[in-house]
């Protein structure tokens, strides 16, 4: 690789691994709300936490499982903007020419956006993810109280 595309692939490889913490976080963010459902649901209804369809899905569907969760919609929004980025580094950043990689590497502001993006839904998403962690954490502490735990393996653990 020449010493000149350096600088394009370090970025294109730190854009992607930022798109794969986003990733991560929902995951994160759906176990947690599929928790607190089936908290809440406890002697009334019975409800299976789709660990695998979360753990499977890739960015879009993510998003599309959390949408419903959430009515955080300029959350919902970047986090479709950075899916589009994601799309476009992932199939085709690796995948240039020399010669358009060349050309990459002189406009790297693009990847800087694009990284300047990612690290705005990552500021978004944390807050989410704390809220959610509050709420569950309520919850949990409720049942607790009323000596009504579920006996679920809850991923990732609570406490």
């Amino acid at each position: 690789m020449s010493r000149h595309l350096l600088p394009y692939t370090g970025a294109l490889a730190q854009c992607m691994l930022n798109y794969q913490f986003v990733e991560e976080c929902l995951r994160f963010c759906l176990y947690r709300c599929q928790t607190v459902i089936k908290f809440r649901l406890v002697g009334i209804q019975p409800y299976e936490i789709q660990l695998k369809q979360i753990d499977d899905a890739a960015l879009g569907r993510l998003i599309e499982l959390f949408k419903p969760m959430t009515d955080n919609e300029a959350l919902i929004r970047q986090l479709r903007l950075i899916k589009n980025h994601r799309d476009l580094c992932a199939h085709q950043g690796f995948f240039l020419t020399e010669q358009k990689q060349q050309e990459q590497a002189e406009n790297e502001g693009e990847l800087d956006a694009f990284l300047s993006e990612a690290e705005k839904c990552q500021q978004m998403l944390s807050e989410e993810m704390d809220l959610i962690a509050e709420r569950l954490e309520q919850e949990f502490q409720r049942l607790k109280k009323e000596q009504a735990l579920p006996d679920i393996e809850i991923v990732p653990p609570l406490l």
